[in-house]
């Protein structure tokens, strides 16, 4: 398994958790890319581990240790945009969201407000934003 420490530190011994999916292991050993196995990783490090039984775990998984508060799992999104296509972002339509490594495909459910970048007036009763605006939007 293979990634980037955002935060802590991950060794041999550790048990983690892969969310969303619940998957536990128990890391076996520490790899390195070019260079001798650390004893250990952290914040801002790539890094392979590889755990002492056979799972599978999904492209775009998170893991943390399972002493460690663990991400929390939703089936909903709410979040701040920034509109880069020509297309206008519309409520109601299918939308592929990159959330990490993973790609999701999920339903734009509202436009909650649309700011204008130029003039910073806020406008809530729109349901589409066009290109470069900014956007706070739900969806599911």
């Amino acid at each position: 398994i293979a990634g980037r420490v955002e935060s802590g530190v991950l060794q041999p011994g550790d048990t983690v958790l892969f969310s969303p999916s619940n998957k536990r292991a128990v890391v076996k050993t520490i790899e390195a890319f070019g260079g001798p196995a650390p004893a250990k990783v952290g914040p801002g490090e790539a890094a392979g581990f590889t755990v002492t039984e056979q799972i599978y775990v999904t492209r775009g998984e998170m893991v943390s240790r399972e002493d460690e508060m663990a991400p929390r799992v939703s089936t909903r999104l709410r979040t701040d945009i920034f509109w880069l296509s020509r297309q206008p972002l519309t409520a109601g339509r299918t939308y592929t969201f990159k959330l990490g490594a993973a790609e999701i495909p999920a339903q734009l459910e509202s436009v909650q407000r649309v700011l204008d970048a130029s003039t910073l007036n806020v406008d809530e009763k729109r349901p589409s934003v066009n290109r470069h605006e900014v956007a706070a939007v739900k969806a599911l």
